[in-house]
Parts: C-alpha cells; structure tokens; sequence
C-alpha cells in the first residue's frame, strides 16, 4: 500500500468515527427539536461523506439540509433526519 493510500484509508476510518460520533448527535438534535444543529451536523456531512464514497450519507445529509433550511414541516424534517440515520448505520 501506497503512503497516499495508506493516507486515505486512515483519513476515511476517521470519517466512520466521526460519522458514528454525529450519528448520535443527529439523535440528540431530532428529539431536542434543534433544528441548526441539525442543519450543521447535516452540511458537515453533505461534503465530506461524498468524498470518501458514502454517496447515500451525502445526498441524505443534503437532502436534510435543504428541508431544514427552508423551513420544512416537522415530519418532513423527522423523516429526512431518520433517512439520514439509516444511511449512517448501512454505512
């Protein structure tokens, strides 16, 4: 293995980690009714998740943000946020 393989594999196992850490925040946030922390723990994720291949975390974490910010219904938010976990636990 390459060092710029090496690199990535060690930069992608910190985006699990970081991805199971904000799993439990996205949690937090749905049942706290927070929707800018949802909104910021979603466009962390909307960029990041792509780069490393997790293209459903991506686009459900974009798909929350954009609900989120424009002010979606409660339940569209809730199932957006629930898509969003789903993909993180498959991930």
């Amino acid at each position: 293995m390459s060092g710029m393989e090496r690199q990535m594999q060690e930069m992608r196992q910190r985006f699990q980690q970081r991805a199971a850490s904000d799993r439990a925040a996205i949690e937090a946030a749905l049942a706290a009714g927070d929707c800018p922390r949802l909104l910021q723990l979603a466009h962390g994720l909307a960029g990041v998740a792509g780069i490393f291949g997790y293209g459903e975390i991506s686009s459900s974490a974009s798909a929350l943000e954009e609900a989120v910010d424009a002010d979606a219904e409660d339940e569209k938010v809730r199932l957006l946020t629930q898509a969003l976990i789903g993909a993180l636990d498959r991930a």
